[in-house]
């Protein structure tokens, strides 16, 4: 998922990510079956939920300085039925760990990672 400076939390990432996008004018979409352009809605969504669920934030831009650093917000649990077709089974996760990326000067080729792993609970 991308971090942008217009997102701040793991929700809005989900929802920025798996928004619908209208193709029209140039970016038509080419039918296959008649082989003529037409206006259409894609949308990115998840069919089948997987049993372990591992999100990956793109905090990097183009250039030396690129790295994206800001806080994140993230829930203790996600569900990912806003981001699902009409499917029924829709699990909920547990955080369970989170690895940052820890850098010196903003410099996104430069650091050490380091992870922060939640007790199990008795």
């Amino acid at each position: 998922l991308e971090l942008t400076e217009a997102t701040d939390s793991l929700q809005e990432m989900l929802e920025s990510y798996t928004k619908p996008e209208i193709l029209k004018g140039a970016n038509q979409y080419l039918c296959s079956r008649c082989n003529k352009k037409t206006d259409a809605i894609r949308r990115i969504s998840v069919y089948r939920a997987p049993n372990i669920c591992c999100i990956q934030l793109k905090r990097f831009r183009a250039g030396v300085f690129g790295k994206v650093n800001k806080f994140v917000k993230f829930p203790p649990t996600l569900g990912l039925r806003q981001v699902m077709g009409p499917q029924d089974d829709c699990p909920m996760y547990r955080l369970f760990a989170v690895i940052v990326h820890l850098d010196l000067f903003n410099i996104s080729h430069f650091g050490h990672y380091v992870d922060s792993l939640r007790q199990k609970c008795q």
